[in-house]
């Protein structure tokens, strides 16, 4: 089967043709500019962004959308996450949580998929628990914004401080729960 990534993040497509690619799924990468409405909700976002790409393309389709959310500030910044890092930068968005007991976090990702055979849209979701950290890393380590600040369930380090095999052993948790994984498994067992 081929599925159009409509994405303008060549890190996302790159991640999800790996990913697919182990189940049968070949992937074609469709670099488009989407609007986004101004939302915390990833949810909606990604099926503003789906609505947009399905008066475009006729074939199977997905299309993504990522964040941060963060407990203490009820989902704050969500969607929103990658123009608030952009204005206010990783140090100051540590601050966001200064003061506050609980710096649990979320790094959620919203995959919705269409094929034409199909009326409607199916979403899978990525839900990465950790915190945040009270200080940013200076060196990064993936193309994520969030990975100088990120510390994920499990680890002591933030993504970016995580040695090699560290880094590698993180990448094996959570390809389980990926969202293109849960995609990949869902057209298999079709």
């Amino acid at each position: 089967m081929q599925i159009t990534f409509v994405t303008s993040n060549k890190v996302k497509f790159d991640t999800a043709r790996k990913v697919l690619k182990k189940y049968g799924v070949s992937l074609a990468w469709r670099r488009m500019e989407l609007r986004e409405i101004q939302e915390i909700d990833l949810r909606k976002v990604a099926l503003y962004k789906a609505e947009q790409a399905k008066r475009e393309i006729r074939n199977s389709f997905m299309v993504d959308d990522s964040g941060i959310c963060l407990d203490a500030l009820g989902g704050f910044p969500g969607a929103l996450f990658k123009p608030v890092i952009d204005t206010i930068g990783s140090e100051r968005f540590a601050q966001l949580l200064h003061g506050k007991p609980d710096k649990s976090a979320s790094f959620f990702n919203v995959l919705v998929f269409h094929s034409p055979s199909s009326k409607g849209f199916k979403i899978f979701t990525t839900n990465v628990r950790g915190h945040i950290a009270y200080r940013a890393s200076k060196k990064r380590r993936t193309g994520w914004r969030i990975d100088n600040l990120f510390v994920p369930e499990g680890h002591r380090k933030k993504i970016s401080d995580m040695g090699d095999a560290e880094f590698v052993e993180f990448i094996k948790e959570l390809e389980g729960q990926l969202h293109y994984t849960k995609l990949g498994k869902w057209l298999a067992a079709k």
